[in-house]
């Protein structure tokens, strides 16, 4: 089974944030996404190269917030509108 580890940081950016995409085992991989729905398709395509995935998520130490609400939001939001 090919099992990949990817990691999504959501990280300040100016009076903003991004969620960074990173591949722990392919250096090539680092996307900047600036929004959730940005995000979902982007780890869809990382996420192509590997039969299972797992997603470490982290912060920066200097995400305010409500960025960090902004973007839980956004989460909640795009997964119910998902499912429906």
């Amino acid at each position: 089974m090919n099992k990949g580890s990817i990691r999504s940081s959501i990280e300040s950016r100016d009076d903003s944030w991004i969620i960074r995409i990173t591949d722990d085992d392919n250096d090539q991989i680092n996307i900047e996404c600036k929004d959730v729905q940005e995000y979902s398709k982007q780890i869809a395509i990382v996420g192509e190269a590997y039969d299972e995935i797992e997603v470490i998520w982290s912060k920066d130490m200097y995400l305010k917030p409500k960025h960090f609400e902004e973007v839980h939001a956004q989460m909640a939001n795009f997964k119910e509108s998902d499912n429906s």
